[in-house]
């Protein structure tokens, strides 16, 4: 089944991104801050394991992980979020072999990166994103 990891979403928006998830048949996954140290791949694992309590950096940018997604059910739900009126999330990444090893600080430094890229005119970071 489909696994969306959620990371500080919260409120009207947050509500409205979930309803969008449930009206499309995706789980959610809330990832608390004591768990970004896991990789990816753990934390869209069905029974993710206990994690070292992560005392790191944090962040409080609003992300997304879709785990699992069949072909077109990530266009299906951000239309559907947009139908619901949610505000777009602007660091959103599909799991891939790539980064499935990545944490969640890692991962969150990575789509800030490209996110200035595209929205400031600079060259892009990865030649594939």
């Amino acid at each position: 089944m489909p696994l969306m990891l959620c990371y500080n979403i919260n409120g009207d928006n947050g509500s409205k991104l979930r309803f969008a998830a449930m009206r499309c048949g995706i789980r959610i996954r809330e990832v608390k801050r004591e768990e970004f140290s896991l990789p990816l791949s753990a934390l869209c694992a069905p029974a993710a394991e206990t994690p070292e309590l992560y005392s790191g950096e944090g962040f409080d940018s609003e992300m997304l992980v879709f785990c699992a997604f069949p072909q077109g059910l990530v266009s299906r739900f951000l239309n559907e979020a947009r139908t619901l009126r949610a505000k777009p999330v602007a660091l959103k990444a599909i799991l891939t072999e790539t980064n499935a090893e990545w944490d969640s600080v890692t991962l969150m430094k990575e789509l800030q990166k490209e996110h200035e890229a595209m929205t400031g005119g600079a060259k892009p970071v990865h030649g594939n994103a």
